[in-house]
């Protein structure tokens, strides 16, 4: 009987840690095919600030539209084009203002090597809009 218990619980715990699991990586997916259309365009296209604009919210325009923004979008486009996409690997939902919202970091391998992209979204209507990014260096593990 014990040892009936002690299999019953190990399955459930199982179980509950494969849902949790299953559903960040769920997540991960989601937020993966909603921003590797957007960073593939946007760096296809050299960070151009028209590109960019496709998929901005106000607040990122608003940047956009700053001395500041240039300086930035030269040092992003001086890493290169994308050798490989490999996608969200984590992802933080909020309500903000009655808006939802997300920060997700993204990894890119670049032509000058690896960097994660912490991005940050809001969904207007069925769309999510980036508020802002920024690029970190990155060491890969594999």
């Amino acid at each position: 009987m014990k040892k009936f218990l002690f299999i019953l619980i190990v399955i459930a715990g199982l179980g509950g840690a494969g849902y949790y699991y299953g559903d960040k990586l769920w997540t991960q997916y989601q937020f993966s095919q909603v921003v590797k259309p957007m960073y593939a365009d946007i760096i296809k296209n050299n960070w151009e600030k028209d590109t960019i604009k496709k998929y901005a919210s106000p607040d990122l325009n608003k940047w956009l539209a700053t001395p500041e923004s240039d300086v930035m979008l030269k040092a992003f486009a001086d890493l290169g084009q994308i050798k490989k996409y490999k996608g969200v690997f984590s992802v933080k939902q909020s309500i903000e203002n009655e808006q939802q919202a997300a920060l997700v970091k993204v990894i890119i391998i670049f032509d000058k090597g690896p960097h994660r992209l912490p991005t940050g979204l809001v969904k207007k209507g069925d769309t999510w809009l980036i508020t802002g990014f920024t690029i970190e260096t990155y060491q890969l593990n594999d």
